[in-house]
């Protein structure tokens, strides 16, 4: 489990590459960061930020339900996938070829 109970985030490495290794995420909803990654009550949990008993609370459950547990676990890993190589390229791909055909330039404009 990973525990990231930040008053203010970006979008952190740290939770994919915990997703990556099968941990449940348990961290602070911020308006950017862990609410675009952590899908909340399936594969981890978002706590509002500064709520420090929500945050033990989720922490226990999940510690006191190994089954609970396991299925968060696996969901993380299956999450993960999302933020590939081969699926971040997939979306970027459409962007790199529109980029691309307005970047030529047609014959007929030749240089001046």
């Amino acid at each position: 489990m990973l525990i990231l109970p930040s008053r203010a985030e970006g979008l952190p490495l740290t939770l994919v590459e915990a997703q990556a290794h099968g941990l449940p995420i348990i961290a602070s909803d911020v308006r950017y960061g862990a609410r675009d990654i952590v899908n909340d009550g399936k594969d981890g949990f978002l706590v509002e930020n500064g709520n420090v008993n929500q945050l033990a609370e989720r922490i226990m459950a999940l510690l006191a339900d190994p089954a609970e547990l396991m299925k968060f676990s696996e969901q993380a890993y299956q999450d993960s996938w999302k933020y590939s190589e081969e699926a971040v390229w997939k979306k970027w791909l459409p962007l790199v070829e529109d980029a691309k055909k307005v970047a030529e330039i047609p014959e007929s404009v030749g240089a001046i």
